[in-house]
């Protein structure tokens, strides 16, 4: 067997290219140093107070809250609007030519599971027997009880009411 020396085809310049690469790469890290030093220790400016334009009255404020915030978004998300509407009355466009028409969920009375917030969970997650209501059992338990909280907030806005 013969072995070859490997020998290298040019030494490496004896340049400054590392250092100078070195000296930049310091540079970059002062520079940055020195910004982070310049708006922690700055002067204080006073903040004007920004308003509050949102949370104006108690039920927007509620209506904000992240876990109806979640809800809401999961209830369009998932289709429910679809059939039961924006306000949940039982109107929404796909609803028109269904039969039985899609409950009005504003309407305590007639709700054939139950009414509460358990119910409405146990409801989404079995479907409504002889209904067009399926089951989201494919949605987890913990966002089916945010989309019941939702509906209970459109209710309680609307003032619980008798079936009509």
């Amino acid at each position: 067997m013969r072995f070859r020396k490997v020998v290298p085809a040019s030494k490496p310049s004896q340049d400054r290219t590392p250092s100078l690469i070195h000296s930049r790469g310091l540079l970059v890290l002062l520079a940055g140093i020195l910004s982070f030093a310049a708006i922690a220790c700055g002067p204080d400016v006073p903040q004007e107070p920004v308003p509050n334009k949102i949370a104006e009255t108690q039920e927007q404020a509620a209506e904000l809250s992240a876990d109806l915030a979640s809800g809401k978004s999961l209830y369009r998300a998932n289709g429910c609007e679809t059939c039961h509407g924006v306000q949940g009355e039982g109107d929404g466009p796909a609803g028109a030519g269904l039969n039985p028409p899609p409950r009005n969920l504003l309407e305590t009375a007639g709700y054939k599971q139950g009414a509460s917030e358990q119910a409405i969970v146990q409801t989404l997650a079995t479907g409504v027997p002889g209904t067009i209501m399926q089951s989201y059992r494919h949605i987890k338990e913990a966002d089916r009880r945010l989309i019941a909280q939702y509906i209970l907030y459109l209710r309680e806005q609307a003032g619980d009411r008798p079936e009509s």
